[in-house]
């Protein structure tokens, strides 16, 4: 009888400590099925968070993509900007130099015409002068020619 007690004893110990076992691991169950969740949670959390950034990198993409083309587009209508502005200065150049080109040729027939209108001023002036000094003989052949016709006049009536 006392093995049987004692097995029974035992096999109470053993149940007891069966039970204890059972009731830890359906604690630690519970336990792990909680973190189990909780962990399931934060994976749908940070899926959530990976979509949306997924999405974001796509938005920021398409933004980088956008930003590049109209990049790319102010720097053609700046090289067409330079072009235009290099033409322009261009034409510009060569109109200043055909107007350069222009003055000098006035220039150059103006110092012509001037040096022609002095030549013929002092020819002017000579043949004033010329004239002048012709009138003055004149003038005094004139006074002498009507000194002597006096003269002779006077001589005449004298006689």
């Amino acid at each position: 009888v006392s093995g049987l007690e004692e097995q029974l004893a035992n096999a109470t110990k053993e149940l007891v400590s069966a039970k204890e076992a059972e009731k830890k691991e359906a604690e630690e169950r519970i336990r792990l099925s909680a973190a189990n969740g909780h962990l399931e949670e934060r994976v749908q959390r940070v899926e959530a968070e990976l979509e949306a950034s997924r999405g974001e990198k796509g938005r920021l993409q398409g933004l980088m993509v956008q930003m590049q083309s109209a990049k790319d587009e102010d720097a053609r209508r700046a090289e067409e900007d330079v072009a235009r502005v290099r033409k322009e200065l261009e034409r510009r150049e060569k109109e200043w130099l055909e107007m350069r080109n222009d003055l000098s040729a006035e220039r150059t027939r103006g110092d012509e015409v001037r040096v022609t209108s002095q030549h013929k001023l002092e020819e002017l002036r000579k043949a004033g002068r010329q004239a002048e000094e012709e009138a003055a003989k004149a003038r005094e052949a004139r006074i002498e020619a009507e000194n002597k016709a006096r003269s002779e006049g006077e001589r005449a009536e004298l006689l």
